[in-house]
């Protein structure tokens, strides 16, 4: 297992609190060496990875999106918003905006929202101004995410979810 992958493994599964660069280097199958050697340091290793989590949030995103048109591009979503919450991946997202002392990690967030909010348009069939700006789609999809992982009941925080929609549409 190449290393970047194995490091956002350990994340998911065992949380940053379970994350080493030895675990990591187990996990790829390497010496813990050959970690440092490719990444410098556990900090850019961890760097790497969020950056790595970010791209598959934005990605499964956008992908739940193709092909998707009206209510089903929003179910699409909602999908993506309980497989972050059950994977660890959100878990593991916020766990490293914390380590970087703020919500905005210094990836960028705000490209991959506004293509995400582009992507919805196309499946809602609506003009882009008539939808949220992308960074407040983001944190709508997060706020369900983050409750979903605090343990509010799923039927709750999909009715909030999908109560949601006409405010940030109308």
């Amino acid at each position: 297992m190449p290393i970047l992958e194995a490091s956002v493994s350990v994340l998911l599964s065992r949380g940053l609190n379970g994350w080493s660069v030895d675990r990591v280097s187990q996990q790829a199958g390497c010496a813990k060496g050959l970690v440092n050697y490719h990444f410098g340091s556990k900090a850019s290793l961890l760097a790497f990875s969020a950056e790595s989590i970010a791209e598959r949030r934005e990605r499964r995103r956008t992908e739940a999106l193709a092909g998707a048109h009206g209510a089903d591009a929003v179910d699409a979503l909602w999908s993506t918003v309980v497989d972050d919450a059950r994977s660890g991946t959100f878990a593991a997202w916020i766990e490293l905006a914390a380590l970087q002392g703020s919500a905005r990690t210094g990836w960028d967030a705000v490209a991959p929202a506004d293509r995400l909010r582009g992507e919805l348009a196309r499946a809602l069939e609506v003009g882009l101004d008539d939808l949220p700006d992308g960074l407040t789609l983001t944190a709508l999809l997060d706020g369900m995410s983050l409750a979903l992982l605090e343990g509010a009941p799923e039927s709750a925080v999909q009715s909030a979810y999908q109560m949601a929609w006409p405010g940030l549409l109308g």
